[in-house]
C-alpha cells in the first residue's frame, strides 16, 4: 500500500485541499494538481490569464498547533521536497512556497523558499537520519530533513481568519 492511500495518506490529502482551496479563495488563482499522488510539488497555481503564478507544497502537522513553534523553533520537510520545488521553479519561472496546516488550530503559515529564477529565499540547516519511506511508516530509510526556521515564515490563515496576511511582503502578487 502506498501512504497516500493510508488512512493518514488520505487525511492529508483531505488537508492538503483545504489549504489548497484557501490559498486559491484567497488569491483568486486557480490550484492546478496532478493526477499522480506522488508528484514533486502538491499545486501549480495560475492566474486567470493562465499564467502561472506559483508552485505549492503542502505540510500537515496533525500533533501541533501555532503556538507550538514558538518553542520548537523550525519545521522539518525533506530536503528532496525544497530541492524538487527550486528545480522546479526555475524550469517554469515561478516562485516555490511551502504552507503548513496544524490541524490542532486550524492554522496556516508559509515561507517562499525561492523566487522565480530558483534561487533560495530561506536558510535552513539539514540533518540526514533514518526515517520511515512515507506517513504509511513502510521500510526506514536514509533521508535529509531541511529545518526551516520559524521566523521565516508568515501566517496565512488562523480558525478561518486572515490576520496579517502578506503583512511581511509587498503584497498579494509579490507573495504568490
Amino acid at each position: 500500500m502506498s501512504g497516500c492511500d493510508s488512512k493518514e495518506g488520505v487525511d492529508f490529502i483531505a488537508s492538503e485541499k483545504v489549504v489548497a482551496d484557501r490559498i486559491a479563495a484567497s488569491t483568486g488563482y486557480t490550484g492546478l494538481r496532478s493526477t499522480d499522488k506522488h508528484s514533486r510539488v502538491d499545486r501549480i497555481y495560475s492566474d486567470e490569464t493562465g499564467t502561472i503564478r506559483s508552485l505549492v507544497e503542502i505540510k500537515t502537522r496533525p500533533e501541533y498547533a501555532l503556538k507550538d513553534f514558538d518553542r520548537i523553533q523550525t519545521v522539518w520537510v525533506d530536503e528532496k521536497k525544497l530541492e524538487d520545488g527550486m528545480m522546479i521553479a526555475k524550469m517554469i519561472c515561478a516562485p516555490f512556497f511551502i504552507f503548513v496546516r496544524t490541524l490542532i488550530d486550524d492554522a496556516v503559515f508559509f515561507v517562499k523558499v525561492c523566487d522565480e529564477k530558483g534561487s533560495k529565499l530561506v536558510q535552513y540547516e539539514t540533518v540526514e537520519l533514518r526515517a520511515p519511506k512515507n506517513c504509511h511508516g513502510g521500510e526506514m530509510v536514509e533521508k535529509r530533513r531541511a529545518f526551516l526556521p520559524i521566523g521565516a515564515f508568515t501566517v496565512f490563515d488562523y480558525d478561518g481568519k486572515q490576520p496579517g496576511m502578506w503583512e511581511t511582503l509587498e503584497g498579494k502578487q509579490q507573495a504568490m
